[in-house]
Order: C-alpha cells, then sequence, then structure tokens
C-alpha cells in the first residue's frame, strides 16, 4: 500500500505542475519524500519544483542527492546540467553531461544530453565546440518525434541548413503543435528567400504561442507594467533620456499585422519613431511580455531580461 501511495503522489505531483499549481505540487512532492526518503524519483521531482520557483540552489541540491542514490539516474543528471548552466558555472555543467552522455543507453538519452551540452557551450562562448557537436548529433530516427525537431534546431543554428530543414519540416507537417516548431520553420524558409512561406509560418507559431498556458511565475498585466517601469528607471541615463515622454506599450506579443510585415514573432521588446501630424518625432516603445517571460524561464531572471531587452533594442534605433 505504502508504494502504491508513493505513485500516486508522484504522478498527482506531476499533474498539478502541468496545471501550474506549484504550492500543490511541492505539497505532493513532500508527501512522496515522506513515503520514501530514499527515492532518487521523488529528490528528481523536488529539484525540478524548486528550478520551477526559481530556488536553482536548492533544485541542485535535490538533483545531486537523487544521483546520490541512483548513479545512473539520466533525468537527474541533464536537469542538474541544466541548473548548473543556469547558474553559470559552465564547467561544472559540462562535467555533469559528459557523465549523462557516458551513462546513455539509448540513441533519445544519447540526443537529449548531446543537446544539452550544445546549449552549455553556447552559452559559454565556444562556439566553434557547440558546432561542431551538433552537426555531430544522431540523426534518429528517434522515439520521441520532438528530438527529431531538436535535433534539427540545433543543425541549423550550426549552419547545416539543408539537413535541418528536412527533420524541421517533418516536424511541422506532423502531429506535433509545437509554436518552436513553426518559429524554425519560418527560419529555414526565410533562409530559402520564400519570405512568404516564412511569414505564415511566423504567424503559425504565434498563434501557438498564444494558445500555450502561461508560465506560473507569470504576472497579472498591470504589475508587469509597472515592472517595465522599473526596468526603465533602471537603465543607464543616457538611454533612460531617450525613453523620457515616450509611449510605453505592454502587450504579449507582436500583433499579426506587424508580424505579417516582417517582425520577428519572439521579439520581446521593440522601439520606433512615429511622426505626428504637427511633424513632432513621438518614440514607441512595446514590450511583449510573453516573450521576456519565455527569455527569462523563471521569475529571478525577468528584470534582467527586460534590462538587457530594452538597452539592445534602444541601440538598434
Amino acid at each position: 500500500m505504502g508504494i502504491k501511495k508513493d505513485i500516486d503522489y508522484s504522478d498527482e505531483a506531476w499533474d498539478l505542475l502541468a496545471e501550474g499549481d506549484l504550492d500543490g505540487a511541492m505539497a505532493s512532492a513532500q508527501r512522496y519524500l515522506d513515503e520514501n526518503d530514499t527515492s532518487p524519483e521523488a529528490y528528481n521531482l523536488l529539484g525540478y519544483i524548486h528550478a520551477q520557483y526559481g530556488d536553482l540552489h536548492a533544485a541542485l541540491d535535490a538533483y545531486e542527492t537523487a544521483i546520490e542514490f541512483d548513479s545512473a539516474y539520466l533525468d537527474a543528471m541533464l536537469n542538474a546540467g541544466e541548473v548548473l548552466l543556469q547558474l553559470g558555472d559552465f564547467a561544472a555543467a559540462i562535467e555533469r553531461v559528459d557523465r549523462a552522455i557516458e551513462t546513455a543507453l539509448t540513441t533519445d538519452d544519447e540526443a537529449e544530453s548531446l543537446l544539452l551540452k550544445v546549449d552549455i557551450l553556447v552559452a559559454a562562448g565556444r562556439l566553434a565546440e557547440a558546432n561542431a557537436v551538433a552537426l555531430d548529433l544522431p540523426t534518429g530516427p528517434f522515439d520521441s518525434p520532438l528530438l527529431d525537431f531538436m535535433v534539427g534546431r540545433a543543425r541549423f543554428e550550426a549552419g547545416d541548413h539543408e539537413t535541418a530543414a528536412i527533420a524541421i519540416e517533418q516536424a511541422a507537417a506532423g502531429p506535433l503543435l509545437d509554436p518552436d516548431v513553426f518559429y524554425y520553420l519560418g527560419l529555414v524558409r526565410e533562409s530559402r528567400g520564400d519570405l512568404s512561406g516564412a511569414t505564415a509560418a511566423f504567424l503559425q507559431s504565434r498563434e501557438h504561442d498564444l494558445e500555450r498556458p502561461r508560465p506560473y511565475f507569470s504576472e497579472p498585466h498591470h504589475e508587469f507594467e509597472r515592472r517595465v517601469q522599473r526596468a526603465i528607471r533602471r537603465l543607464p541615463a543616457e538611454a533612460r533620456a531617450r525613453l523620457e515622454g515616450a509611449l510605453v506599450v505592454v502587450d504579449d506579443l507582436p500583433g499579426a499585422e506587424i508580424v505579417s510585415e516582417g517582425a520577428d514573432p519572439r521579439m520581446a521588446v521593440w522601439v520606433d519613431e512615429l511622426t505626428l501630424t504637427n511633424g513632432e518625432r513621438l518614440l514607441r516603445t512595446f514590450v511583449y511580455q510573453l516573450n521576456v517571460e519565455r527569455l527569462a524561464g523563471s521569475a529571478a531572471q525577468v528584470d534582467d531580461v527586460l534590462g538587457v531587452s530594452l538597452s539592445q533594442e534602444l541601440e538598434r534605433v
């Protein structure tokens, strides 16, 4: 009966996570852990929930405990590698992922581990090494159809557009309604000069992004608007002066009309100037909440993403 409880609590916690109920998931995970305090699955679950809260150090501790109980636990190794990546400890992240690669028993496991290594190398600025790993990824087919796309995406980023295009187009033609698939389909078509096809794919990506559940840390619109104003006040004096008197508009995503005109549906900030009827020029700043939150990945990173995105966009204009 005790084992049945463990399984129920684990399933319940993952279901609550999928629904965005972090507090409920944490309570279920704690009950699961109370029933079996040596279960690596329990600690991996606990680590995942801590990561969703943005408590990366607690998440890492839980993942490492899971690995202590099961030294071949691939999911915990990869989760630990992702947290170390977010913490900026690239050397430790690569060490953890290399152990996962050695542990991998299936082509799917190997591909998933290598994909994370690519992400870490890119973040560490080791682009030549990242591209070499991406171009050497297994080509499948994989048990998980999403892996076909992810390998294609990595190859596209590494410059192998032709091989990547096959995997990405196949993923877009399949049952996956993942906005990332259609976004990269747009990039593939754009690289081939098919601008109308690219726009259609970008619009599909935008539509599916709007259908996604909001991240657990997503704020109500009025609170996010205040966060944007605080981010503007923290900008360097010159950038802050440029936004003095500017119109600041917060929306979830770029509108379909500007995506149709060639705007990137995944941009976080857009700044432009509008000439008014009296000849004056009005600086407009559009901030797209869902794109900021997607880039941030956790509540702790939202302010940093806002600051960087605003600064980079002001440099462009």
